[in-house]
């Protein structure tokens, strides 16, 4: 039973390759950003991990999200309505490997931030183990995450968590995280890479660092810090800022600049 299954898998997977080839005529260039990981087809094929059956997969950061939520906007009402029917996971777009040489690439970039470079088809009105859009490989490169420096005052703040992210009077769970109020240099900093509205609302950092860390921020409470690490979007409604530091060094502030102004 499960031979036959691996090979209806297989000849369906050819018959889709044969659509999106075709698809492809009429295929404009795009280029996404996230992580290059592998998806097991363990719902289709039993034991898929064993059998080494698996696709590979860009899980998107927040810009490319939206990015291909605006995409998904421009299809006809049709393909709409084919996401929507197979409820595509818009997290995520499955690569389709030409050659062997594109496995071989995406083994040695596995796990980390890429680049792709791909063919955006026509119509997703193709097979999908696992329900997703769909890019013809081009290139992939590794995308450089800058190291930034920012400075401000660190704060311990508690926000309203699950299941309503409103209140925690109201019975929402509190979720506690570091808090970096960025100086009028650090906004400046972020507003062009990041695109930050340097109002009184996205003013605030959160931090994010590992276990052995939070010892050393409890010393910093509330003092003039310099913070050296990388910037993300929020992606979560666990994330309370809008950006998110992902630091790598906290070192107290000694220079005597005024930091509100």
């Amino acid at each position: 039973m499960q031979k036959h299954f691996a090979i209806w898998f297989i000849v369906r997977s050819c018959i889709a390759g044969l659509f999106l080839i075709t698809s492809n005529l009429f295929a404009e260039d795009v280029v996404f950003t996230g992580k290059l990981i592998r998806k097991y087809y363990q719902h289709l094929i039993p034991q898929a991990v064993e059998k080494d059956i698996f696709g590979w997969f860009l899980e998107l950061d927040s810009p490319s999200k939206l990015y291909l939520q605006k995409k998904i906007t421009e299809l006809d009402e049709d393909d709409r309505q084919c996401c929507v029917k197979f409820g595509f996971d818009l997290s995520i777009v499955q690569l389709f490997l030409p050659g062997i040489e594109d496995k071989q690439l995406c083994r040695h970039f596995e796990g980390k931030q890429v680049e792709v470079l791909g063919q955006w088809p026509s119509s997703p009105h193709v097979f999908r183990p696992i329900p997703s859009y769909q890019l013809h490989l081009i290139n992939m490169k590794e995308a450089p995450e800058d190291i930034i420096e920012l400075s401000g005052i660190l704060h311990f703040k508690v926000f309203p968590g699950p299941p309503n992210y409103n209140c925690i009077e109201a019975g929402d769970y509190p979720e506690a995280c570091w808090i970096l109020k960025l100086d009028k240099r650090s906004k400046d900093l972020l507003v062009e890479p990041m695109r930050l509205a340097c109002d009184s609302k996205d003013d605030e950092i959160a931090i994010k660092l590992d276990t052995p860390f939070k010892e050393l921020l409890k010393q910093y409470e509330n003092a003039s810090v310099i913070c050296l690490g990388h910037i993300h979007h929020a992606e979560t409604a666990h994330d309370h800022t809008p950006l998110l530091l992902h630091s790598c060094r906290i070192t107290l502030n000694t220079s005597n600049d005024d930091i509100s102004k």
